[in-house]
């Protein structure tokens, strides 16, 4: 269930990537495509410290905190 929040709360940046990987196997995407998926999904959490690599690594971390701040 990707919206179980509470089973995720904690571990969220790294379940999300792990659930993300067979959704986009089965849309065709390549294994290169995603693992930088993943990479953006575990980098983002603003409470974990990580270097953010990729511009799309930063957008998602950024987008995250401030829609945790609008909420």
């Amino acid at each position: 269930n990707l919206v179980d929040f509470e089973k995720y709360s904690e571990t969220h940046h790294i379940d999300s990537g792990k659930l993300a990987e067979p959704i986009l196997k089965q849309y065709g995407y390549s294994q290169d495509f995603i693992d930088k998926v993943k990479r953006c999904i575990f980098a983002h959490r603003a409470s974990v410290l990580h270097d953010k690599i990729s511009v799309e690594e930063v957008c998602l971390a950024d987008a995250d905190a401030i829609d945790y701040y609008i909420s």
